[in-house]
């Protein structure tokens, strides 16, 4: 996180602008953060997912390790970690239908696959 600091702040107002429009498609959107034109010192995947769950925790989920592995324990699959666009995609369909299914708010799914990562 103290890695963002070392971004010029114009680069990062532009990157997160990029980021919220929806006039591209998710996968895309977070391909250019993570890989692209749009990466930022130190933005790496929870950075991603933190700052679109801000904008709209109904749509998005913030991804790390340890939410991983408790999706991966509930699900008895291996889903894969989120390095690109497509994995976010699928992590976050993922999660919201584990949420919608559990009728789950917004943080306590994070919540409880946290703590079933153990």
């Amino acid at each position: 996180m103290n890695r963002l600091l070392e971004n010029d702040i114009s680069k990062v107002n532009e990157s997160l602008r990029m980021l919220l429009n929806e006039s591209k498609r998710l996968s895309q959107r977070v391909d250019s953060m993570f890989h692209r034109e749009h990466k930022l010192i130190g933005g790496a995947m929870g950075f991603i997912s933190s700052m679109l769950f801000i904008n709209d925790s109904q749509r998005f989920n913030i991804y790390n390790a340890s939410i991983l592995k408790g999706l991966r324990r509930v699900l008895g699959t291996n889903i894969q970690s989120a390095y690109d666009g497509t994995s976010y995609e699928s992590f976050n369909s993922t999660v919201l239908r584990l949420k919608a299914h559990f009728d789950l708010q917004d943080m306590e799914t994070d919540w409880v696959l946290f703590y079933l990562s153990d």
